[in-house]
Formats: structure tokens, C-alpha cells, sequence
């Protein structure tokens, strides 16, 4: 397919109607202490356009952690401000992008400032002053940009979170701002669909006269808890726990992917 289009030049945080929107069912939660990634496929096209991050290290001299937000591509994330790195020796040796939270109905355009480069929430670098105690800001909504193929131009979205704080962050949904009728798939993904979804027991997989060589599903932080090969069109996933996971399908050498969402 080729480039999508935004509906206008500027786009509402917490605006849903008639845009691509994804609500995160259930609500799912970063912990830290610990090291995580969750992949935030905004148009909805089969491949991931951003990510939030946890990180999370201790020494018997050092604790740092973080939470942040990773643009794939020529993909941008909003920012407040840029930290400066300062040692406790005075030392400057970089700077990083600070988030920013906007609060519901905030206009998301060309005004505010935009990074392709890591945006860091909150973090805690104990040998970093610059760092020390930065607190999130408290809008629930991450502004993003997303570069259309082919065009600097942006198509504004947001990222929903919430519970941001040294213990993790909590995602709830986002959207962006392209018609929710806009077909937008990846080749062959077409050949690709599962059902029911939400999922309980069993996971009925459709391909269109394509052969499926293996099927592998991945937990959000990226375990493989389910490696078979598909018979009858459908795989028991009775012993999946409730919670969001990753499809991953080999047709024809070609590896495909769709969120799944196991509720019970």
C-alpha cells in the first residue's frame, strides 16, 4: 500500500473517533525491578512503530533505572526538554530527551517539540546529577509522530500510560490520526487472520491457500511460550495466562505477525 494520509495537521490527545485506535485489554503493566519491552504498532499494520521500555540494574555501588520510549524508524516521540549527563565531578558527557505527559484535549502539532531519538520518562542514574529524582509529568498522553512512507510529514498520535513511577508504568491504549477505515496491511498479511480474538481456549489460524510451516508465540516480554505446527486450523492455548501476546506465523519463508489477547 502506499502512503497514508492524516485526517488534518494537528490531532487531540485522548481523541478516539473515527481514528485508528487500540485499547490495551487488559491494561498491561512494566514492572521494575525488571527489563522489559512492549512494541506499539500505532497504525495498526503488522509492524511495530514504537516501544516503552523498562530498565533496571543494581551494584554493590549503582542502582539506575529508567523507563522510556523507543521510535523505530524516522518515527518521533515528544519531548519537555533536553537533560544534561553531569557527573559529580562536574563533567558534562551528553545530554538525554526528557518526556513529557499532555493532558486530555492538549493539541499535538508541529509546535511541540519531537525527537527520533529514546525518550526517557522517568529514570534514576545514581552516578548521573543531572538525573537525580526526575519526575514524570503528570498528562496520562504520549505525543508522537508518525513519518508517513515516503514524506517528512508527520501523522500525530498518542501514547496512553499511567502509574509511571519508579515501581513501572501501566499502557492503556493509543491511537493515531488515520481514518479507522484506512486498510492498511503489510504484504501478505491478508493470507494471515486469527480468531476469535479476544481468545479463551482454542485459536483458530486462516491463511488463504498459503501453507503455515510453524507457528510460535511470544509473551510481551519476548519468551516463547508456544512453538507448534498448525493442524485442523486451530492450536489449544488453554495454558496461556490471561494477557496480551505475539502470533508469529512462517507462510511460505515469510514471517508474519499479529497481537493475540487471552482472556478467560
Amino acid at each position: 500500500m502506499g502512503s497514508l494520509t492524516a485526517q488534518q495537521n494537528y490531532f487531540i490527545a485522548g481523541d478516539t473517533s473515527g481514528v485508528l485506535y487500540f485499547d490495551i485489554n487488559p491494561d498491561t503493566t512494566l514492572e521494575i525491578p525488571g527489563a522489559y519491552t512492549y512494541g506499539i504498532d500505532i497504525d495498526l499494520n503488522g509492524t511495530d512503530d514504537f516501544a516503552i521500555e523498562t530498565n533496571y540494574s543494581q551494584s554493590p555501588s549503582h542502582t539506575n533505572y529508567s523507563i522510556k520510549v523507543l521510535p523505530y524508524g524516522s518515527n518521533m516521540v515528544g519531548y519537555s526538554y533536553l537533560a544534561p549527563w553531569v557527573t559529580y565531578s562536574g563533567d558534562t558527557t551528553g545530554y538525554s530527551h526528557m518526556g513529557i505527559g499532555l493532558g486530555y484535549g492538549a493539541i499535538i502539532n508541529e509546535d511541540r517539540l519531537f525527537t527520533d531519538e529514546t525518550v526517557i520518562l522517568i529514570g534514576y542514574f545514581d552516578n548521573i546529577i543531572g538525573f537525580f529524582g526526575h519526575n514524570w509529568n503528570p498528562g496520562p498522553f504520549i505525543p508522537v509522530c508518525l513519518i508517513n512512507e515516503g514524506s517528512p510529514d508527520c501523522i500525530y498520535g498518542w501514547i496512553k500510560v499511567y502509574n509511571v513511577s519508579s515501581s513501572g508504568i501501566t499502557l492503556d491504549s493509543y491511537a493515531v490520526d488515520i481514518p479507522a477505515t484506512t486498510a492498511y496491511v503489510l504484504p501478505k498479511l491478508k493470507d494471515f487472520n486469527i480468531y476469535p480474538n479476544p481468545a479463551r481456549e482454542r485459536l483458530n489460524i486462516i491463511t488463504e491457500e498459503s501453507i503455515v510451516d510453524e507457528i510460535v508465540i511470544y509473551s510481551l516480554t519476548g519468551r516463547k511460550v508456544m512453538h507448534t505446527r498448525l493442524e485442523n486450523s486451530t492450536i489449544n492455548i488453554s495454558e496461556l495466562q490471561p494477557g496480551i501476546y505475539f502470533v508469529e506465523v512462517t507462510i511460505e519463508n515469510t514471517l508474519l505477525r499479529q497481537k493475540l489477547l487471552v482472556q478467560r
